[in-house]
């Protein structure tokens, strides 16, 4: 499985190639100062371009450096297409760029060999197979636990909460809230017994490690310029990790 990719390293950004082709609000965009720069604007009005060409241009200026620059966005496609752009304006070096489930296993998977963990806990991609076991062959139950489960980890609420949580929220999961409730604190257990780890499970551990005393200034320290491709699209869980990860960043 691969979690994260990096930039071919290049012959150097031109940047006056790099800022002719954009719009005054797009070049304001691409060369602000260091710090949080949020872009409005509709599908289709080069929202990428000015991500790639900011990542580039910070670079190119000296106010990022590349292997500490780090660019989420919510597809494994949208990364390599983010890769490729970025090679394409001569970025040197390597930027990550990757999900944020990827760039959250990136980090876990080095503080387990930092600590010497030889038997990391296993990665589940399918919630609904492991489900469907611990419910004794019940797809369809497994089915809308799993959704639920996805539903509420999304929004940083637990088992005991979910039946209220819920409920206000309208949700028709297709089986007593209480049911499910009683599932999703069954499943988080099973899990946590059999060292399992799922996709919400990476950015909530991960999100734990980086807050470990001592931890949280060196794991900052290596992945301090943040950029987030479609940022209004992330729910709590990614935003809560994403801001573990900045602490004092940019």
């Amino acid at each position: 499985m691969t979690v994260e990719g990096s930039v071919d390293e290049g012959e150097g950004v031109d940047l006056a190639r790099l800022l002719v082709r954009l719009d005054p609000d797009q070049r304001a965009a691409v060369t602000a100062p260091p710090g949080p720069v949020v872009v409005i604007a509709g599908a289709g009005s080069g929202k990428t371009r000015v991500l790639t060409n900011r990542i580039a241009y910070r670079i190119a200026t000296k106010s990022a450096e590349p292997s500490h620059t780090v660019a989420f966005t919510f597809t494994r496609q949208a990364a390599a297409e983010l890769q490729r752009r970025l090679a394409r304006e001569g970025v040197e070096q390597s930027v990550v760029a990757g999900t944020f489930h990827s760039v959250a296993y990136r980090i876990l998977r080095r503080r387990w060999e930092d600590r010497g963990r030889h038997e990391p806990p296993t990665l589940s991609t399918n919630r609904i197979e492991v489900l469907t076991e611990q419910l004794r062959g019940d797809r369809r139950l497994a089915a809308v636990t799993a959704t639920e489960i996805e539903w509420a980890r999304a929004r940083l609420i637990g088992p005991k909460d979910y039946p209220r949580a819920a409920t206000s929220a309208g949700r028709r999961p297709g089986a007593d809230v209480e049911q499910v409730a009683k599932l999703f604190a069954d499943y988080e257990a099973y899990t946590r017994k059999r060292r399992i780890l799922d996709f919400d499970d990476l950015l909530s551990e991960c999100t734990a490690e980086i807050r470990r005393p001592g931890v949280a200034d060196a794991i900052s320290w290596w992945h301090r310029h943040l950029h987030v491709d479609e940022f209004q699209d992330i729910n709590p869980l990614q935003y809560e990790f994403l801001e573990a990860l900045r602490n004092g960043g940019d």
